[in-house]
This record gives C-alpha cells, structure tokens and sequence, in this order.
C-alpha cells in the first residue's frame, strides 16, 4: 500500500499508473488473503508469466474472494488498498474493471459512504469515469441487493 499511496498523488493524464504495478500489488494481496497453496502459486503464476495481461487485476471473482477471505482485523486496509487500485483503474480509465472493483468494495460497506469518498477524491479529469462508474455502481446494487 505504501507504494501505491505514495505514487497516487502524482497520477495524472501525463504520468498514467503503472498497470503492471497495479497487477502486481492485486497478486500480492490475494495470495495474502488465503491459505490454499494451489490457489497462492496459481495466482503469483498468472502474474509473473502474464503479467501484461493483468489476470489478477482483471478478475473480479480473484477481488471478491479477497474481501470475502480477509480477515476481520485487516479489511479496513483491504478497502483502501482496493480503492488505491480503483483510482489506478480510473487514472487508466478502465470504467467497467472499475465498476466492478467498486460494486465488489461497496457490496459488504456503506455504498452512500464510499460514494462520498471517491467523489472527493476524484479530480476534474476523472469526473466522467466516475459518473459512468457511478452509474454502473448503482445499477449493480440495484440488481444484486434486491
């Protein structure tokens, strides 16, 4: 997370983030986040042999077994740490990989909350990833909460 927090600031339509640092920080975290040795090598597999085809970073269910594994004492960091990379993603902007990081972020948290928060921290630049994101975000919630 350090890594990331220290680089996001700096993310503009000049200085892109890293995608491959994205993919690696997603890796890392989920082989964190289990137990399972199969599923630990697998995931580092995908990312050191492909990693300019993001297989972690654009696999939601990889994102939703993360949130779901975490444990109870560190799902504060995982929420940022995921909401580091959604800001990479709209910086990249990849609207729907984005989406649906926030749809999986949003879906055991405060949707109003993190809705806040990214706004906030959304710069004039992303204001249209966010509304396509947001409008995305809702119409998941709508579908999966009723």
């Amino acid at each position: 997370m350090g890594i990331l927090s220290g680089q996001a600031p700096r993310w503009d339509l000049d200085t892109l983030p890293d995608i491959v640092l994205l993919e690696a920080v997603v890796a890392f975290v989920a082989i964190s986040c289990s137990s399972d040795e199969t599923y630990q090598r697998n995931t580092l597999n995908n990312s050191h042999q492909y990693p300019w085809l993001q297989l972690n970073l654009r696999n939601p269910e990889l994102i939703r077994n993360m949130i779901g594994d975490a444990p109870d004492g560190c799902h504060k960091q995982l929420t940022s740490l995921l909401f580091l990379i959604l800001y990479g993603l709209m910086w990249q902007r990849r609207a729907h990989l984005a989406a649906q990081y926030f749809a999986i972020i949003t879906a055991k948290g405060d949707f109003c909350l993190h809705t806040s928060v990214l706004t906030t921290i959304a710069r004039p630049q992303l204001l249209e990833t966010v509304d396509s994101l947001l409008s995305e975000g809702c119409w998941w919630h709508l579908v999966h909460k009723a």
